[in-house]
């Protein structure tokens, strides 16, 4: 039932957190009048999808219409906004989440119990992370320090 919403909310969060330091920058470079439109956009889109989803889909209709909402505020932000050196934090980024989202399905259809996709899921991100070389053996110290606090 909640599985779907959970789901598509779910994928809203690195967009989130991306738009949320964006903004960030923006409004301490005094970019307020961007900020302003991009919201006034995002607000438009998430309205009108969900007159358009609410009722043919429920909930779900209403996380993907967020979803699309967030996703077009990223780009905006990401096409307005000059950050030195952040083209390589994208990249990094998008791949990231091409891969939770790949583990996550592929633990999913595998796995028909949740206790046992989870750990699957998270064996094969990790993997994964490996393999694309988002995480390096350098990284060792860093995770260290977090695993002790």
């Amino acid at each position: 039932m909640n599985v779907q919403t959970i789901f598509l909310l779910s994928l809203s969060i690195p967009f989130l957190y991306m738009t949320n330091f964006l903004w960030s920058v923006n409004f301490a470079q005094g970019h307020l009048k961007k900020i302003f439109v991009i919201v006034a956009i995002t607000f438009f889109i998430n309205v009108v999808g969900d007159i358009a989803l609410i009722p043919c889909c429920g909930a779900a209709g209403a996380a993907v219409a967020f979803l699309l909402a967030i996703f077009i505020q990223s780009v905006l932000y990401v096409k307005t906004t000059v950050v030195k050196d952040l083209g390589r934090v994208y990249y990094s980024l998008f791949i990231i989440i091409g891969l939770a989202f790949a583990s996550g399905l592929a633990a999913r259809y595998v796995f028909t119990s949740a206790w046992a996709a989870l750990p699957a899921g998270i064996g094969m991100f990790a993997l994964l992370l490996v393999i694309f070389k988002q995480v390096k053996a350098t990284d060792q110290p860093v995770f260290k320090r977090i695993i002790t606090v």
